[in-house]
């Protein structure tokens, strides 16, 4: 008797203790798993193991196979770990790549709808005080240089870590920014040429940006042919290397190897270009003209004798 009855509680003990109907307090939240299905990271795995004895024709249809099982792109735990990795690569502690985009965190959508209509009214391009009907109502759009560069499409680059000075690089980035008027501002693909056509050994690392940025416009909509350098600059990477210089006679001294990165904003001639030649063009209508004697009257006594 004492055999059957343990028999019985034995048997009956483990399916209630994953069951989540049980009378344990616990029974709605335990999940009830089986234990004879197998995982899907299994069955990736056996799936990619399955073409190591085949030809390549049968690896590459395995390999797509297992990249339409994998899906990485709406895998919500991959997404998270990448972005986690990113916040831990950033030096600042906040995520390089933002939830929403700067223009929606900036503006208003009514903000947002008046622009996209003086757009349309100027051409193209944002002008002051362009009275705007929306709503049987009449606005005037006023913009901070902020809300400007959120809306203004551009293209941001950055390089990597580059053995060279910040001196010889700022003479060599000023072939590109030095100018005194909009009009003189230089197109991208102009800037690469004189990159291949110039001896300096950092104008090879400058049109590897430039490059990149051209790319990267095409992801973002824009004309490569549209693009023109409105900043470029370089900074201190940091972290430089020190060694000992022997001389002679007995005397050392200390040799730092530098190392910069170099950043660029790229715009857009059909927008923002636009707008900074119809702006200083504003400015030098509005301006006085020059007069070598100003109409002013004569101040002190003038006396009876002529003066020249």
């Amino acid at each position: 008797m004492l055999r059957l009855f343990f028999n019985r509680g034995f048997k009956t003990y483990i399916p209630l203790r994953n069951s989540a109907s049980s009378g344990s307090i616990f029974g709605s939240l335990t999940k009830e798993v089986d234990p004879t299905a197998t995982s899907k990271l299994t069955e990736r795995l056996t799936l990619q193991n399955a073409g190591s004895g085949k030809n390549n024709d049968d690896k590459e249809d395995i390999a797509e196979k297992v990249k339409q099982e994998l899906k990485l792109g709406e895998d919500k735990k991959f997404q998270d770990f990448v972005v986690a990795q990113q916040l831990a690569n950033s030096t600042k502690g906040r995520p390089l790549l933002p939830s929403k985009p700067s223009a929606a965190t900036l503006l208003s959508p009514l903000k947002q709808k008046l622009y996209e209509l003086n757009c349309e009214i100027n051409d193209g391009f944002y002008k002051k005080n362009t009275e705007i009907s929306y709503n049987n109502n009449i606005y005037k759009l006023r913009l901070t240089r902020q809300e400007l560069n959120a809306l203004e499409p551009s293209v941001y680059v950055k390089s990597l870590r580059i053995k060279s000075s910040m001196r010889k690089a700022t003479e060599f980035l000023r072939l590109f920014v030095d100018k005194k008027t909009p009009e003189e501002k230089i197109n991208v693909k102009t800037a690469i040429t004189q990159c291949h056509f110039s001896d300096k050994k950092l104008a090879r690392d400058v049109a590897s940006i430039l490059t990149k940025g051209l790319k990267d416009g095409e992801k973002l909509g824009i004309n490569p042919d549209d693009l023109y350098i409105d900043q470029i600059w370089c900074g201190s990477d940091g972290k430089w290397s020190k060694r000992v210089e022997f001389k002679g006679r007995g005397r050392v001294g200390v040799i730092q190897h530098r190392y910069i990165h170099i950043r660029a904003i790229l715009k857009s001639k059909s927008v923002t270009l636009k707008r900074l030649i119809a702006e200083n063009k504003e400015k030098l209508d509005s301006k006085k003209p020059w007069i070598q004697l100003g109409d002013k009257k004569i101040r002190g006594v003038p006396g009876s004798a002529f003066k020249w």
